[in-house]
């Protein structure tokens, strides 16, 4: 049987997750040049805070019931 989890909206604080998922993700994929892994991450992270500080931005996360941290 799976865990149970809990879905919750994305804050702030959540911002440094999304970028290195976003990044991963583009890098799997084969879309990273060589090298560029750490400019997307950090270049995502920007983003998503600016859109996220002015609303533009809305974004859920499953978290485990018993570990939310």
């Amino acid at each position: 049987m799976s865990e149970p989890f809990k879905i919750r909206l994305v804050t702030p604080d959540d911002v440094d997750a999304i970028a290195e998922h976003r990044a991963r993700m583009f890098d799997e994929m084969g879309e990273v040049p060589p090298g560029a892994f750490e400019i997307l991450r950090v270049k995502s992270r920007e983003r998503l805070q600016d859109f996220l500080n002015r609303g533009e931005y809305i974004g859920w996360l499953a978290i485990p019931a018993q570990r939310p941290d």
